[in-house]
């Protein structure tokens, strides 16, 4: 049996324990624990498991944990999110799972909707007006509106490139940065990349 199999086999055992039951607070821990070791193993792994164990994973799974984290908190969520969202085939029953649980992510819903890869969503997420950005960490994958304007096509696509292969060198368990968010990030990617240059951004009044 895989790796894989043996994580969402220990799940279900767990799930399936009666006796002795444990008290409610120890429990959810427990739980949270349990689904946040299942997302770090599937961050990076999600094309490897059978279409049943990411019916599992997309459709509860991965709901349960962010509707008791309250929002996306891990590099590994942000994986699971794009995982969920763009490579699974029923990814509509996922779309209402999720924002089910966090309805502040319903506008995430409609890109990701129209969304081909997880480049693509990231480029469309980013050009969310700012007045209609989502709730919680993935915010901050909206650019601020008048950098997004500038951006030449070419640098775009390099951009994004980047940063996807940036958000999958993290350990899948790392908190989001509280200060991160991809204005600062293409600001120092520009800096990086073209001799110390960069776009100059305002402080917000």
């Amino acid at each position: 049996m895989s790796e894989m199999k043996l994580i969402m086999e220990g799940w279900r055992e767990f799930m399936l324990e009666q006796d002795p039951p444990a008290p409610p607070q120890s429990m959810r821990q427990r739980a949270t624990g349990m689904l946040g070791g299942i997302r770090d193993k599937l961050a990076k792994g999600f094309d490897k498991i059978d279409a049943t164990l990411q019916q599992d994973y997309c459709e509860k799974k991965f709901p349960e944990l962010l509707s008791a984290q309250g929002d996306l908190e891990t590099w590994g969520d942000l994986l699971a999110t794009l995982n969920c969202g763009i490579q699974y085939k029923n990814r509509k029953a996922f779309f209402m799972a999720l924002t089910d649980q966090i309805p502040g992510l319903s506008i995430a819903k409609s890109v990701f909707a129209k969304a081909s890869s997880s480049a693509d969503f990231i480029l469309k997420m980013y050009q969310v007006d700012d007045d209609n950005r989502p709730e919680g960490n993935l915010s901050k994958l909206d650019m601020d509106d008048h950098v997004a304007k500038m951006l030449d096509e070419d640098v775009e696509k390099e951009f994004i490139k980047f940063l996807i292969t940036s958000i999958g060198k993290k350990a899948p368990g790392e908190r989001i940065d509280p200060d991160w968010d991809i204005t600062a990030e293409i600001e120092d990617y520009l800096r990086d990349n073209n001799s110390g240059r960069t776009i100059e951004i305002p402080d917000a009044t």
